[in-house]
Formats: structure tokens, C-alpha cells, sequence
């Protein structure tokens, strides 16, 4: 019983790591922040690792006996969750990079040889 728990969050954080690497190439590949179908697909997933988590919770609230097995999933969990961080972090460095981007390029304008000179006029 409680090792499916944990499984199950395991299973959700490996689907969690996979859509961050889809996402990671999205961003590394792409001149353009990620459209409204990819940003559905993680608040679906969303829904799913609350759920999860609420299940881990209830399930710390109860005594058992904890298994090798158990405890082998409980460290695989942990090192994916390291790896989901790690990975989201440089997600959001992207997007932050993306979003500066096109700030900078609304607040660019061409300089024109007149403006210049009227520069140096004064």
C-alpha cells in the first residue's frame, strides 16, 4: 500500500521531468515563449502531482514499518526530484532570457543619422 504510493509518485515525477525536457528544447529551440497546448499539458500535470502529494502526506500521518523497497524508492524519488529542480531552474532562466528579449526589442529604435547629429549639437 504505501510503497504504490510512492511509486505513483515517483511515476508522476518521472512525467514531471519528462515535460520539463520537452519544454527545455522547446526553449532552447524556439525564438518564442511555449504556446497554450504545452502550458495545459503541465497544469494537468499539476493536478496530478498535488494529488500525489496530498497521498504522501496522508500516508506520513499513519505508522508502518518502512521496507528496503520502500526506502530505495523513497531515495529514487528524492534524486528525481533534484534532477526536476535543477532542470526547472534552467527552464525559468530561459524563459526569463525570452521575456527580456522582447522587452529590449519593444524598447529598441533605429537611430537615425539625424538624431546623431542633434546629439553632438548639443
Amino acid at each position: 500500500m504505501h510503497e504504490k504510493i510512492v511509486q505513483d509518485h515517483l511515476d508522476v515525477c518521472e512525467e514531471t521531468y519528462a515535460l520539463l525536457l520537452e519544454e527545455n528544447g522547446l526553449l532552447r529551440h524556439q525564438e518564442k515563449g511555449l504556446d497554450s497546448t504545452f502550458l495545459e499539458k503541465k497544469q494537468l500535470l499539476l493536478e496530478k502531482l498535488e494529488k500525489s502529494v496530498i497521498a504522501l502526506q496522508e500516508m506520513n500521518k499513519e505508522k508502518f514499518a518502512k521496507t528496503e523497497k520502500f526506502q530505495n524508492l523513497i531515495n529514487a524519488t528524492q534524486k528525481k526530484l533534484m534532477k526536476i529542480f535543477l532542470l526547472d531552474r534552467e527552464n525559468e532562466q530561459l524563459l526569463l532570457k525570452f521575456s527580456l528579449q522582447a522587452h529590449a526589442a519593444t524598447n529598441i529604435r533605429p537611430i537615425t543619422t539625424q538624431h546623431i547629429q542633434k546629439i553632438y549639437k548639443e
